[in-house]
């Protein structure tokens, strides 16, 4: 004979409060999380350690799912109750600095977590940052001057930027009145 249960109560699930000292992405694999309805399931407040290495797998399941790498960690497989439960998990934890401040995890690890074409990998963004910068040249701060030579415009103020450029405009429009007043003449 088949056992029949009537159910008395909507399962529901709370998770919250938590604190993980050492984080790994199998610690949120809770079978039971994907037969809880959506509506009773209720996520917040946890906290990890911040660490890039840790939260990396949780992120990119989670925040770069949408990204279409070779080798893509995460997400295969994964059920539709359980990858919500982690999304929910990633979207409401903070992550503890070694200084005690807290931050986002989503902020720390978008702040983190570099994307590349074929990967997605832990850099330190103030070095991410710096290494751009110093091979970035925009070109609206690069002028040729009469010799051809490139001189950067970056270093000086923008109103002094501004101030020579209308006055190289003004010039040029004085010039250029000046030939059409001749020709008229």
């Amino acid at each position: 004979d088949p056992v029949e249960y009537k159910i008395v109560a909507t399962p529901a699930f709370t998770f919250q409060a938590n604190y993980f000292p050492q984080f790994s992405l199998a610690m949120l694999h809770l079978p039971g999380a994907q037969n809880v309805p959506l509506g009773s399931l209720t996520i917040s407040s946890n906290r990890v350690q911040c660490d890039c290495r840790t939260v990396k797998e949780l992120a990119i399941l989670a925040d770069f799912d949408h990204l279409d790498l070779a080798g893509r960690e995460g997400g295969g497989g994964t059920e539709f109750g359980d990858l919500v439960f982690k999304k929910e998990f990633y979207s409401s934890s903070v992550c503890v600095m070694e200084n005690g401040e807290e931050v986002r995890l989503k902020k720390f690890a978008r702040n983190w977590l570099e994307v590349t074409e074929t990967e997605i990998k832990c850099t330190n963004p103030e070095e991410r940052r710096q290494r751009l910068n110093s091979k970035k040249v925009i070109k609206s701060d690069i002028k040729t001057t009469e010799n051809n030579k490139m001189a950067v415009l970056a270093d000086k103020p923008h109103s002094e930027k501004v101030k020579e450029d209308k006055n190289e405009n003004a010039k040029q429009f004085s010039d250029h009145s000046s030939k059409v007043l001749a020709k008229m003449a």
